[in-house]
């Protein structure tokens, strides 16, 4: 008998369901089961399995082989679809233009850390982030220098936070910062570090030399405030940053304070 389906079709003839089940199972490993079986013949005296391995043990040999190799494969394929669905999951709540976290994954974050900060009796804090006069960079600079510029500050942001900190864009200048664990003092140190470190960015452009500066909002979160309270408590801050100058950092007013919103 010759061939994987002589085998097969062998084994079917038997009458054991164990065998008839198997072969069918396994016939995805049955082609390189047998390019496995062909070496053997090869290497044994007489060029004959057979002639080695008796009876049974040939086909027992050809479907442990044909087994381990489908079964590879399938793990490989497997493992290979897993990582595909979570580099997609990954696209959907990444920022094509900065490779931050866009607003899908910063609304979803900010809740969780919220129920957490509950939870543990943990501090949390916001920070509301805006590029001064970005409209100007595209206008004068182009579009493709104002996406430039806003990957340029994602890199600068990204570098200023803590390891538990997440940066997330949020508008078209536009970011939030998710500080979890951090004081008030932490949080503003974070900012103002941030806001340095733009401000000191020079990018260069065929009209010479880019300067930036940037205002953020702090806010820290109050015992039993919602995420959407906290979030305008931020830009609230960071439109009073915008009134006093731009490239500052302003501190929120607590919930209860009626600190005028932006418009």
């Amino acid at each position: 008998m010759r061939g994987p389906s002589v085998l097969c079709c062998a084994a079917m003839r038997r009458g054991d369901s164990f065998y008839r089940k198997l072969a069918l199972l396994l016939g995805l490993g049955a082609p390189l089961g047998w390019l496995v079986l062909q070496a053997l013949r090869a290497r044994l005296p007489g060029g004959s399995v057979a002639a080695e391995l008796r009876g049974d043990w040939v086909l027992y040999l050809y479907l442990w082989v044909g087994s381990t190799l489908t079964l590879g494969a399938l793990g490989w394929f497997a493992d290979a679809l897993a990582r595909a669905n979570s580099q997609l999951r990954g696209l959907a709540v990444t920022d094509a233009t900065t490779g931050l976290k866009n607003t899908r994954y910063f609304h979803d974050r900010l809740r969780r850390e919220l129920v957490r900060a509950g939870r543990e009796g943990r501090p949390l804090c916001l920070v509301a982030a805006d590029l001064d006069h970005f409209k100007r960079v595209n206008d004068v600079y182009g579009h493709a220098t104002g996406d430039l510029v806003l990957a340029r500050v994602a890199q600068v942001m990204e570098a200023c936070l803590r390891a538990s900190d997440v940066a997330c864009r949020v508008g078209g200048e536009e970011f939030s910062l998710i500080l979890p664990g951090a004081l008030e003092q932490d949080a503003l140190r974070v900012a103002e570090r941030i806001r340095l470190a733009v401000a000191g960015l020079r990018i260069a452009t065929p009209k010479g030399l880019l300067q930036l500066s940037l205002s953020l909002g702090v806010s820290c979160c109050a015992p039993g405030e919602t995420g959407e309270s906290l979030a305008m408590r931020a830009d609230a801050a960071l439109y009073a940053a915008k009134r006093g100058g731009r490239n500052r950092v302003e501190l929120a007013a607590p919930p209860s304070s009626g600190l005028q919103q932006p418009g």
